[in-house]
Order: structure tokens, then C-alpha cells, then sequence
């Protein structure tokens, strides 16, 4: 007997098989009524037509009725400070601050940040992490201080993630000593975590990193093929301190120091100007837009970003400028944003939907962000209902940023595993860790002076 998806019990076999689902590959057209095997954690098969000998009874391996669902590849979010959660709803209230001297960062942020300790950073992770979960993603790219914390915290929830230790010597809430340096290197070198987690290198920014640690960084990011992931141009504010130290743009200091190319990634770019930009392009660097939290930092130049014809991926940032981890709401945004220009490249559906699975995969080389075969299993399942049940096969991609949005995620699978089944998290009590969630926060409220928390 074949089983309705929508009726049984969390699937927990190394193979199955759905049938009758809707399926938004990414990287091929999509495919209504169609199936997918899942073996050991792979996409073992998918398409239209399922061959016949798996239907004969008994079956031999256990076969789902998907009728109720489109599939898509899980989100891949690259860029999040997941601990940041403590700042929720705080960030959103606080008057725009957009003086060349100074920003939120520096005048909210960093004290704030400067109370934390890893066991803080452990506990605050849980809540924007399982908000992606919710929402759709199975992949987080944290930049943050005790990145060991979030490790811990992405491991005991079982989603993939790509984690930097924020590395600042000038500036910042934790300043990074050479012994501190000397440790963060050893740790990725004698890498401790499962496959499921990788390193990236995370200098903060062109005003709070000096041009010798940064080629310090660079120099290592070479000699042990690493990614770089960094905060550049993000404010006004940094690129006058980056002219006034360096006489350079936040890129042309990124640069010299030899740290601009195909393996970079840069977050935000709002002070870039179009010399900038056509460095970052003629480097193959990546930038990734994180549009609800860059509209409250500052003015986002869209236009000039998504003329670039840069590479371009999605974040949702931090919970002080966004309080949700909602890919589903980046996406809606910066389709409405692209709206706004004539853009040939982000006028179209599968473009936006490629910045959170396609492109930043092949950036973090991760096997994973479209439905083929030989993929890891990474999938969300979106529930039909009578208000989203009406796809055509031209608008079934665009119908999914403007109809569908969190509400309707019901399952996601990691390596063909479910982490949210029915959704609720399938891999630890949400309730066992609210308590010390709560208390961890008021501390930090009161000490930083938020608020009278009762």
C-alpha cells in the first residue's frame, strides 16, 4: 500500500521513494506529478515516470503519495550571525543612523556584542537557526565570534553550515590577538566537526582588520584552499575610515592585500560606487545582498548591484537588523526590488531562486542547492493549498517567491534525513532549550541596558 506523505509518520529509511509531486529542480524545468528516489542520503533518481518494476507488490523499498507537495532544493542562506538572535526586535525600533562617522554597528552592536560568551553563543544560536530550519534552509553561512558555539549548536540540529571566527584587529567587539590567530588556524587544520560543517575565513571588515593581518589571512586562505567571507562596503561609515587609514575604496584595500578573487565573498557592498564594482566583476568575486537588513543599515545602491552582472547570492543577515531567518522574505524583496530597474537578470524567477540554492552552492562547493542525480538529499517539501495549489509551468518558480512563503513548509530533509517533519524539529525539544534561553537573554538585556524585561 502506498502511503499519503501528508498522512504518516516521519519517514526514517536510508531509501524511498515519492511519488505524484511536483518538482522544482532549479537546475532543469520543473516536473508536475513527478517522482524522486532517495538513497543513502542521495538523489538516487527523479523525473516523470517512475520505472513500473518498484510498483509491483510487495514493494521493495517503501513508496509515498507527494501529491500534496512541490519539492524543492533546501535554501542555502550565506550570510547569518545566528547567535545574534538576542537582538531581536531591538534592532528594527532604533532611529536610521546613515553619518559617515558612525552607524548602528558601532553604537549598538558592538557593546552589546561585548557581554557574550560562548555558552551564549551556543544557546543564542538555536532560535535563528531553527527559524531557518522553519523557513526552508538546511544551509547557514555564520560569521561570528565563539564560532564554536554556533558548530555545536548546527551539529546537534543536523543542517549543513559553512562557519568563520570573526577575525578584527583594529576594531570590534573582540579584538583577534596573534595567539588567538595562531589558535583559529590550528582548529582548521585539526578540523573537529562532522562533513556537515566547513571552515571559511571571516575578517570583518576594511575598517577593522589591518593590511598585514588581512594578507596574513589571505596567505592562509591560499595555502589551505579556504573561502573568505567579509563584510565590505557595508556602510558609509566604513569606506570614509577605510580612505582616511589606507587611501583606498573598502575594494581596492580588500585588493592590494591580495584577497579579491573567485573564492571571495562579499557581504553587502552598499558604499560601493561602479569602479568598485567593476573590480569585484573582473575578479569573479561573489557579493551577497541581504535586502531586508541593508534597507535599515542604509540605502542599498540595487541598482548598480544588479546591473554589476556580479554573481550574487542571498542572506538574511542578523536578527538586530532582521529579526527573521526567512529566506522566503529575501527572496520576495529582492524580486520586488529588481522590479524597480530594468535588470534582464533578475526579472526572472529562476534567477532570484538560483542566489539561494544554485550559485551559492557552487560557491561553498557544497553537493547540494538543485534537484539531480547524485545530489545530497537536501529538500523541502512545500504544502499545497487552495491557495497555492494553481502552478502552469511558466509561472510555478515565480509562484513560489509571491504565493508560497514559510507557512506552507511542512518537511525538510538533510542527506535524506528529516530535521522538520510536520513542522516541528524532529532533532532536539525546542522547549529544552527556551529556558536558558530566556535567562541568557535577560542578562545580556540588562546589562546592556535594553530594557526592563519582566
Amino acid at each position: 500500500m502506498i502511503q499519503r506523505l501528508d498522512q504518516t509518520n516521519k519517514i526514517d529509511k536510508s531509501e524511498y521513494i515519492i511519488l505524484n509531486i511536483d518538482i522544482i529542480p532549479i537546475s532543469s524545468d520543473p516536473i508536475f506529478s513527478g517522482f524522486i528516489h532517495i538513497k543513502d542520503g542521495l538523489i538516487y533518481d527523479f523525473g516523470k515516470n517512475l520505472d513500473q518494476s518498484f510498483l509491483s507488490e510487495p514493494y521493495k523499498i517503501p513508496i509515498y503519495d507527494g501529491s500534496s507537495y512541490k519539492l524543492i532544493p533546501s535554501f542555502i542562506n550565506s550570510h547569518t550571525h545566528s547567535a545574534m538572535s538576542f537582538f531581536r526586535g531591538l534592532g528594527c525600533f532604533l532611529t536610521p543612523n546613515t553619518s559617515k562617522n558612525s552607524s548602528m554597528i558601532e553604537n549598538f552592536l558592538f557593546p552589546a556584542e561585548k557581554s557574550l560568551t560562548k555558552e551564549d553563543v551556543e544557546i543564542f544560536s538555536y532560535s535563528y537557526l531553527i527559524d531557518g530550519i522553519k523557513t526552508g534552509t538546511s544551509c547557514f553561512c555564520d560569521h561570528y565570534y565563539f564560532i564554536e558555539g554556533v558548530a555545536n549548536t548546527m551539529e546537534t540540529l543536523g543542517v549543513k553550515g559553512v562557519i568563520g571566527e570573526t577575525l578584527c584587529d583594529l576594531g570590534g567587539s573582540f579584538i583577534t590577538t596573534q595567539d588567538d590567530w595562531t589558535k583559529i588556524k590550528d582548529s582548521i587544520r585539526n578540523w573537529k566537526y562532522s562533513s556537515r560543517i566547513e571552515p571559511i575565513l571571516s575578517p570583518h571588515a576594511s575598517d577593522t582588520v589591518s593590511s598585514s593581518f588581512l594578507k596574513q589571512i589571505v596567505d592562509f586562505s591560499r595555502s589551505e584552499n579556504l573561502g573568505i567571507h567579509m563584510h565590505l562596503s557595508q556602510t558609509q561609515g566604513e569606506r570614509q575610515r577605510t580612505l582616511k587609514k589606507d587611501s583606498l575604496s573598502p575594494v581596492e584595500f580588500l585588493a592590494k592585500c591580495g584577497g579579491l578573487n573567485s573564492k571571495t565573498l562579499l557581504v553587502h557592498m552598499l558604499s560601493a560606487d561602479k569602479n568598485d564594482l567593476a573590480m569585484v566583476k573582473d575578479s569573479e568575486a561573489t557579493i551577497c545582498l541581504c535586502p531586508s537588513s541593508e534597507m535599515i543599515y542604509e540605502s542599498a545602491p540595487t541598482e548598480l548591484l544588479l546591473d554589476s552582472g556580479i554573481n550574487t547570492v542571498l542572506g538574511t543577515d542578523c536578527a538586530a537588523s532582521q529579526d527573521s531567518a526567512n529566506i522566503f522574505n529575501e527572496l520576495k524583496t529582492l524580486s520586488l526590488l529588481s522590479k524597480r530597474y530594468p535588470s534582464s537578470d533578475y526579472l526572472d524567477a529562476s534567477c532570484v531562486l538560483k542566489t539561494v540554492t544554485t550559485v551559492p552552492a557552487n560557491f561553498f562547493n557544497l553537493n547540494c542547492g538543485s534537484i539531480e542525480v547524485g545530489k545530497s538529499a537536501d529538500l523541502t517539501y512545500i504544502k499545497k493549498d487552495i491557495s497555492t495549489t494553481l502552478d502552469f509551468e511558466k509561472n510555478i518558480e515565480s509562484n513560489l517567491i509571491f504565493s508560497s512563503n514559510d507557512r506552507f513548509v511542512e518537511h525538510l530533509s538533510i542527506e535524506g534525513r528529516f530535521i522538520l517533519w510536520n513542522k516541528q524539529i524532529t532533532t532536539i525539544s525546542e522547549k529544552s532549550v527556551m529556558d536558558e534561553y530566556q535567562s541568557r537573554f535577560k542578562r545580556i538585556a540588562k546589562h546592556c541596558g535594553f530594557m526592563e524585561i519582566k
